[in-house]
């Protein structure tokens, strides 16, 4: 698996910012961070190096991820599609027709 943090991108510096509702956050040190009128800095920044986990527990945490989002996609389309079979059902039912959907139901034994 190809690697996609650096070993630049381990090592920080961090400080602890304050915003304007209250909560406290500890983020990157950045220009952005320093201008934004949101947050103030409430402490001096920190030199961190982090230590980078391996590269399979991290792919397998990647696919859990997309694991998880197929089930709650899955979950929420089987919802809507429930729904709109009831919706048509209900449909067919107020006007007497039919189901055009299943033939073999519609017509009568002779």
């Amino acid at each position: 698996m190809n690697r996609e943090i650096k070993d630049e991108d381990l090592a920080v510096s961090i400080a602890l910012y304050r915003s304007k509702y209250g909560h406290f956050s500890a983020s990157e040190v950045s220009d952005w961070m320093e201008e934004n009128e949101d947050y103030i800095r409430v402490t001096e920044p920190i030199h961190v190096e982090f230590t980078a986990l391996p590269d399979d527990a991290i792919l397998r945490a990647r696919v859990a991820s997309i694991d998880n989002t197929i089930e709650k996609v899955r979950a929420e389309y089987t919802v809507r599609i429930n729904d709109l079979t009831d919706q048509r059902n209900r449909l067919l039912a107020i006007t007497h027709q039919p189901d055009p959907a299943q033939p073999e139901l519609n017509s009568e034994e002779k």
